[in-house]
Order: structure tokens, then C-alpha cells, then sequence
């Protein structure tokens, strides 16, 4: 009898210290729960109440990747207070995450990329005024108010979005951040860092996008619109008319482009630094009513465009 007891405690003993010592090696699978956490969010959980939480609402998509997801989670769960989390912003943008079990780190993380979106945003900044943009206010203004469009232009990562503009706010209580605009370049610094730059070869003073540039309009408050397309496809075919009417050649001969802004006052001036054009002549003075007229009509204050030369 003694020996039988004896050997139930052996096997009692031996699988739950198994047991034990399975779920504490499971704990250092923490780092898939992390990386899943950070591919949907762009950011590190804050505390170990946060991931769990999004663990719990994404338990049926990570049961369908891996079965052991399940017991690697209850492991982690049931062991939580063991588990240190710290996480330190001090030398934002840089975040770094320590994840400590009792005395030993499970992980470690930094997190350099705090502007995911940032991109993406500018690319459609430079898209819709043809040049980089001048501040980071002025930036954040066009972010917000692309976000607010209900007309497919806004941009489609929400997430993404909104871990952007909510780190490129705190930039704006930084006194070292510095927004550079350098011609074609801009350069985004905290004290000496250059936490982004970006260098734009696609403006439309590039000789050989000038044949393909699509008119550019703004409205009353100076904000790039898109119109709708029979209205930009009748602007587009006036304008045919009228280099056809003052030259009698196609457009697809001219062998000289000029990019033009046109305000609804009347008045013409070039785009392209270094770009002179005599626009005292018959064609632009009729190319100007028309352009007033289609400006009223459309309620626009400005409408850059590509107007060839003969």
C-alpha cells in the first residue's frame, strides 16, 4: 500500500512539475501575441491588461492559425502577475518595450516607426497642391480633412491613421522638431535625428509629365476638389477646342509644355520657377474668359493646368 502511494506521488510530482515547467516555457511565446498586436495596431500594447484584451477578441483568427494558441494564452493569462510590463516613450519618437517573468526578460522590443500613414499622406498632399507641404500644421490640417471626406479620397488604413496623426501631434510640443522644406525634399528633425525625409522626383514641372498632367482644381477656400468626371471630361475638351481654334494643330504635335495657375480674378501666372510666357495674346485673353466662366460656374478660385505651346 505505502508503495503504491509512494508511487502515485512519484507520477504526481513528476507531471505537474512538467506541467508547470511547459507553461512557463510557453510564456516566451509571448512575442507571437506581441507581433500580432503590433501588425494590427502599428504600436505596442501599453500594459499586459491591453494585449490580453485584444487577445481575447482575436482568439477565433489565432485558433485558426495555430491550435496551441489556445494553451500558450491560458498559460499567459494565468501567470499575469508574475509578468512585469514597462514601456518607455522617453526618447520619443523611439518606444521600447520591456517585458520581464519575475527577474528574467521574455522580450524585448523597440518600436522606431511612429509615423506609419506619414507616406501615404504626403504622397496625396503633393498629389493634390504639386508641392510638399510647407508646415507641419498645414499638414495636419489636410490629414484631418481628408479623413472628414465621404468621397473615396480618404486615406483606407484607419488604424494607421490615427497612430500617425496622434504621434505627429506630440511633434508638435517637441521645441528640437524641425519641418524642412527643401525644394524637392522635406526632412522632418528632432533635435539632430531625421525621424523622415522624403525626396518628390513627380512634380509637374518635370518636362516629361507635362504631356500627361491632369488639371488640378480648388475651391472657394483654396482646397483641392475633384470635380465630377463629365464636368472635368467638357473642361478638357474646351480646352482642345481652343488650342485647335488660335493654332489649327492637334495638341498631340506641340512640342512645348507650360504649367499654368489660373485664379478666378482673371490673372495667369507660370507654375514652374524659371518658366516665362508671354500670355498677352489673343489665345490666353480668350482662354481666360473661358477659364473665369468655368471658375463661377463650378465655384473654384483656382485651377492649375497644362497649356501647350506652338
Amino acid at each position: 500500500m505505502i508503495n503504491k502511494l509512494c508511487i502515485l506521488l512519484f507520477f504526481f510530482i513528476l507531471f505537474g512539475c512538467k506541467q508547470q515547467t511547459t507553461c512557463v516555457r510557453q510564456k516566451m511565446n509571448i512575442d507571437y501575441f506581441i507581433d500580432l498586436y503590433y501588425i494590427k495596431n502599428y504600436e505596442y500594447p501599453l500594459s499586459l491588461d491591453e494585449l490580453l484584451f485584444f487577445c481575447e477578441s482575436n482568439l477565433c483568427d489565432m485558433q485558426s492559425i495555430q491550435d496551441s494558441v489556445l494553451i500558450e494564452y491560458t498559460c499567459l493569462k494565468n501567470n499575469s502577475k508574475k509578468i512585469s510590463w514597462i514601456v518607455d516613450e522617453t526618447g520619443f519618437p523611439k518606444q521600447e518595450l520591456f517585458v520581464l517573468f519575475e527577474k528574467d526578460t521574455l522580450t524585448y522590443r523597440m518600436n522606431e516607426w511612429r509615423f506609419p500613414c506619414i507616406g501615404f499622406y504626403n504622397d496625396a498632399f503633393v498629389n493634390c497642391y504639386l508641392k510638399e507641404p510647407e508646415s507641419l500644421e498645414d499638414f495636419l490640417s489636410f490629414c484631418y480633412y481628408c479623413d472628414s471626406l465621404d468621397d473615396g479620397t480618404n486615406m483606407p488604413y484607419d488604424k494607421c491613421n490615427g497612430v500617425t496623426l496622434k504621434n505627429l501631434k506630440k511633434c508638435q510640443q517637441i521645441e528640437s522638431f524641425q519641418w524642412i522644406n527643401n525644394a524637392d525634399e522635406l526632412l522632418l528633425l528632432i533635435g539632430r535625428d531625421t525621424i523622415w525625409h522624403h525626396n518628390n522626383e513627380s512634380l509637374p514641372c518635370n518636362e516629361s509629365l507635362k504631356p500627361l498632367f491632369q488639371p488640378h482644381y480648388y475651391d472657394k477656400m483654396g482646397r483641392y476638389v475633384q470635380l465630377k468626371e463629365n464636368i472635368d471630361c467638357v473642361f478638357k475638351k474646351n480646352m482642345r477646342k481652343l488650342w485647335y481654334q488660335h493654332y489649327h494643330q492637334s495638341p498631340q504635335k506641340v512640342c512645348d509644355y507650360h504649367t499654368l495657375v489660373f485664379c478666378n480674378t482673371g490673372f495667369f501666372y507660370s507654375f514652374c520657377e524659371n518658366d516665362s510666357l508671354d500670355t498677352n495674346t489673343r489665345y490666353f485673353r480668350d482662354l481666360g474668359l473661358y477659364l473665369k466662366d468655368f471658375s463661377k460656374e463650378n465655384g473654384l478660385s483656382k485651377i492649375i493646368f497644362c497649356s501647350p505651346v506652338f
